[in-house]
């Protein structure tokens, strides 16, 4: 018996507009199902925009950190030096500190692990003075939120 090089035909009779054999099934719907990872745009555009907010927070603490805090004004009330400190050398370490944190979360998005983290950057991502960029990161963020509550996305996480 000889080999071709082309597959076997469909056996012949019967109706000639009946779909190929050789098709790919079909879908309820017409629609195939998503196969990709929704979470792989949202997840991206957040780790950017973290990265660029770490990046800041770390340019922002060397530059601040040299220069140390402001003065404290001659006529400041009493506890005006601590209140002072405690906000410019919190500021100076949670930036960066939260910024990192995002990244980490998001890269958790992408990879769809850890579901808790994903969801705690996600959320820290939509409170506008911790939003990477500022504002910039608040409706990917919530984009990012919704898919992350819908319950065939979060079955997917390990």
């Amino acid at each position: 018996m000889s080999q071709t090089p082309f597959p076997p035909q469909p056996p012949q009779g019967g109706n000639p507009y009946a779909q190929s054999p050789y098709a790919p099934p079909a879908h309820p719907g017409g629609v195939p199902p998503q196969t990709g990872n929704p979470l792989l745009a949202p997840g991206i555009i957040l780790l950017v925009l973290a990265g660029l907010w770490l990046l800041y927070g770390i340019v922002n603490a060397v530059i601040a950190g040299g220069q140390g805090p402001p003065p404290v004004p001659p006529d400041a009330p009493e506890g005006f030096e601590i209140g002072q400190n405690v906000g410019f050398y919190g500021a100076m370490i949670g930036l960066p500190t939260i910024a990192l944190f995002q990244v980490i979360g998001s890269i958790m998005l992408i990879k769809r692990k850890v579901y808790g983290l994903a969801l705690t950057s996600v959320i820290l991502s939509i409170i506008p003075c911790c939003s990477p960029v500022v504002v910039l990161g608040i409706p990917f963020a919530i984009w990012a939120l919704v898919l992350l509550l819908k319950p065939e996305v979060k079955a997917a996480f390990s």
